[in-house]
């Protein structure tokens, strides 16, 4: 999984006080392998009602 699988969340969790974690996975180099806009998207499709 990657920042590339726009429609995969890479990794989540739950805190002892119900708090919820959600991983992103961002493997290579910023600016060259994947850019900001790519996050952006990423976070936008895992945090879609």
């Amino acid at each position: 999984m990657s920042v590339h699988d726009k429609d995969t969340i890479d990794q989540c969790g739950q805190t002892s006080d119900g708090t919820a974690h959600l991983v992103m996975y961002c493997p290579g180099e910023l600016g060259k392998d994947f850019s900001f806009e790519d996050i952006a998207e990423k976070a936008e499709n895992d945090l879609a009602p």
